[in-house]
């Protein structure tokens, strides 16, 4: 019975990780096959909110605002991730808490803008 339920877990935890990067893949999909929106000027880049008083140094808010900003105008999300991983991510713990949260920020910014398109 324990092995039964053990492999009923495993492969409902592999349908949860596989719907999840579905999930993920399809939003990404979105986002590169639309049009960049149309902005005056250069985009700023993740410098320019690092530097804006608005975010009071606060890294998280940071980068979870220029990956909204990005994703928004069309900017690819290996683009974002490169520009969140431009810091030093160390007191996020492990190379892969690292790659974890970065795949976090750009996951909300990729909801919230698909959110904020859908109303």
């Amino acid at each position: 019975m324990m092995a039964q339920e053990s492999e009923e877990l495993v492969a409902t935890v592999r349908a949860r990780l596989e719907r999840e990067r579905a999930d993920r893949m399809r939003l990404e999909a979105l986002f590169h096959t639309r049009a960049a929106k149309q902005t005056e000027g250069p985009l700023k880049d993740i410098e320019a909110f690092r530097k804006d008083p608005r975010y009071d140094g606060d890294g998280t808010r940071v980068d979870l605002a220029y990956a909204v900003y990005a994703v928004a105008r069309g900017v690819n999300v290996q683009v974002v991730r490169a520009a969140l991983r431009s810091r030093d991510l160390s007191h996020k713990g492990n190379e892969k808490r690292q790659s974890d949260y970065v795949e976090r920020t750009v996951r909300k910014a990729l909801v919230s803008v698909e959110q904020g398109r859908g109303r």
